[in-house]
This record gives structure tokens, sequence and C-alpha cells, in this order.
């Protein structure tokens, strides 16, 4: 079978069994700074501030419309360099994705077999990517992997793009720009979806059967905005 995958412009055969790794969590992570949520957020995103938190909420006035529902109380989050230098630091394949593990409320990491296992989750739940932006932390690049849901009212203030300073509605991966299969730093990926990373034909060819399905729906459905000017994000 021949995938329909490019990387420089190349075709690439595919191969069978990727590899799978065990999910990880980064233990500082467990202690996140305080941040307060309600699932009352919701609309479009907007470009990245560079302050250190940012909040979000409704009045305490009743609506207009007469809804029973409650005004969206207010959200905080609160950026903190420690999770994202915990995170940089490490050259784990294990370490190869930051996201935001909503139901626990901690920052979690995922290896390249359960990034595609979560993102396929998202899209079977109609959460699809949008944009995919670029960004350095520290010495190193990475990509923002942005995703949203259809249905506005079921989106909130995103807690990964927010320490990357980015301001986003919806759910994002961060993406350390090193190959999917053999882990070296590389500035290559998928030149379809934009949202994996290969260094090469070769690791490509081994990666493409567990990047395939993911690729292909990234694909199908409307294809994601990729920003081309990275934001440096400072560690201290």
């Amino acid at each position: 079978e021949e995938s329909a995958a490019l990387l420089d412009g190349e075709r690439v055969e595919s191969q069978k069994e990727p590899n799978q790794h065990s999910r990880l969590r980064l233990g500082a992570m467990a202690s996140q700074p305080p941040v307060r949520h309600s699932s009352g957020d919701g609309g479009g995103g907007s470009s990245g501030s560079s302050s250190g938190s940012s909040s979000s909420g409704g009045s305490s006035s009743s609506s207009s419309s007469g809804s029973d529902k409650p005004a969206p109380k207010e959200r905080t989050l609160v950026r903190d360099n420690a999770i994202l230098r915990e995170f940089d630091d490490s050259e784990s394949p294990d370490l190869l994705v930051l996201y935001h593990h909503f139901r626990d409320q901690c920052f979690d990491c995922l290896n390249a077999g359960e990034y595609h296992q979560q993102m396929l989750r998202y899209y079977e739940k109609d959460i699809n990517v949008v944009e995919v932006v670029p960004r350095k932390v520290g010495n190193n690049d990475y990509l923002l992997v942005c995703l949203r849901h259809k249905q506005p009212d079921q989106n909130s203030l995103c807690e990964v793009a927010f320490q990357v300073m980015r301001q986003f509605v919806g759910i994002s991966m961060l993406v350390k720009r090193r190959c999917f299969v053999c882990n070296a730093p590389t500035t290559k990926k998928c030149g379809q979806c934009a949202c994996a990373c290969f260094c090469s034909k070769e690791c490509l060819k081994k990666g493409w059967p567990q990047h395939k399905a993911l690729c292909q729906k990234i694909k199908a459905s409307a294809p994601p905005r990729v920003e081309t000017e990275s934001v440096h994000v400072e560690l201290g």
C-alpha cells in the first residue's frame, strides 16, 4: 500500500506496526498554579497576549433573553514557566506533546502514539484542527496544534495555548518539533496536515501506518490555517 503523505515533495510507501509507549505524567505538572474554570466560556480565538494572566467571564446580572442558565463565572489563567521548563528540558519521546487534562485539571504528556489516539478521539467528538501555530520555547521549536468544537458553546479558554502566549478558545496540543519516529530534532512536518513531524522520508515511511488515519481526517475536514511567524516564549 502506498501512502498519500508527502514530506519535502517525496512519495513513500507505508509499513506496519508503529511503536507505542506508555503514558507518562510529569511530576512537577501536578502542582500547577490555581486556575478557576467555568463551562461558560465560548466563542472564537484571538492572537496571544504577553501578560502573565488572563481572565474571562460574564456579568452577574441576569440575561436579557430570560434564560434560566446562570451567568458564567470569572475564569482566570496563570502562566507558570516551571511547567514549560520541565517539559522543554526533557528529550524523552514519552514527553513529546503537552496537553491539559480538563477532567483532572492538570497538565499531562503524550508520546507519538498517544497523541494520534487522542487526536482521533477529538475528531470523533467533532473537535477539529483549525490552526497550527509555530512557537519557540527556550531554545527549542514547537507546533501549537489548535482544535475547536463545531458548537461554539462547547469550547473554553485554552490552558496550553495561554502558557505559550496565545489566547485561544478551544483545545491545544503543544508538539515538540522532533521526529515522531526517531525523536531527532527537525524542522520538517507532514506536508498534508502540518500536525506531525518526521525528519526524513524513511521515518515518514515507518510512521505512516500510525499517522495515516489522523492525516486523512484532517485533510477531509476544512484545512487548518498554518501560521509561519513564531513567538519566542522566554522561560526566565
